[in-house]
């Protein structure tokens, strides 16, 4: 499976049926080209938690068949001349 991963893009993180690590992530930034910036919200708290992972964390995710496309953010991006 040959994926990128997007910043503006959300991904879904599914393990297992019922796992609590299961999670929709919300793809923010890319830092120095080795960590990215995601965010996911927790519905206990109704708040959104942002974190940092090695850009090899993710791709054990792709390797492993972990991750999916999901869509992408709600937040326009702005094209050039706007």
């Amino acid at each position: 499976m040959n994926m990128s991963i997007e910043v503006g893009r959300k991904y879904r993180i599914f393990y297992s049926k019922d796992n609590p690590n299961n999670r929709k992530i919300h793809i923010r930034a890319f830092v120095d080209k080795e960590c990215i910036v995601y965010r996911f919200w927790l519905k206990r708290k109704h708040m959104w938690e942002y974190g940092v992972d090695s850009i090899y964390y993710f791709e054990s995710l792709i390797r492993c068949n972990v991750i999916f496309k999901d869509g992408f953010s709600k937040r326009k991006t702005l094209k050039k001349g706007e």
